[in-house]
């Protein structure tokens, strides 16, 4: 009887402590178009971007930072992805980008959160953290209040900022 009431004793306690800080969770809906701006670090290099999410199905990227790549646009709809700097355009197929290509795969980790794909959600406070796999990295993401805080998948973090429901 005593191992009894000492084990119980042990359970409770252990789902008492287990109960704080995170907690499994199922996140507000994600909003799905928007505009923000992406503080982006890959590499040792920050880069700065404009990213809108358009009609739930595809992105547009626009680079302000570095000053070399400044008006680098890259767009992605459906396995399509146009780039364009200058006056050069080239069509390409997504398949056929790196695959941990800075705007790509974050768009990807993106999408994968918007559309509830995450593997794994926890809450702490007001902020969901989703993890999961995309292109076969993984990623963790942040979520608040619905909407996309930062992403970090294959050696990228992007921080959003300025986000704009659309």
């Amino acid at each position: 009887m005593k191992r009894l009431i000492a084990a119980a004793a042990v359970l409770l306690t252990a789902a008492a402590l287990g109960s704080c800080g995170e907690k499994a969770a199922k996140p507000p809906e994600t909003v799905k178009n928007f505009e923000c701006t992406a503080k982006i670090e890959a590499e040792g290099t920050e880069y700065s971007a404009n990213m809108e999410r358009i009609d739930g199905a595809g992105w547009n990227v626009v680079f302000t930072e570095p000053a070399e790549i400044e008006g680098f646009e890259i767009s992605f709809m459906g396995e399509q992805c146009t780039l364009r700097f200058k006056e050069l355009v080239q069509t390409v197929e997504r398949g056929d980008l790196p695959d941990c290509g800075i705007a790509d795969i974050v768009c990807a980790a993106a999408d994968n959160c918007i559309g509830r794909k995450a593997d794994k959600t926890v809450s702490k406070d007001d902020v969901y953290t989703e993890s999961g796999s995309v292109r076969g990295y993984d990623y963790t993401a942040k979520i608040r209040d619905g909407q996309l805080e930062d992403i970090e998948v294959c050696g990228v973090h992007a921080k959003f900022e300025e986000f704009k429901s659309k």
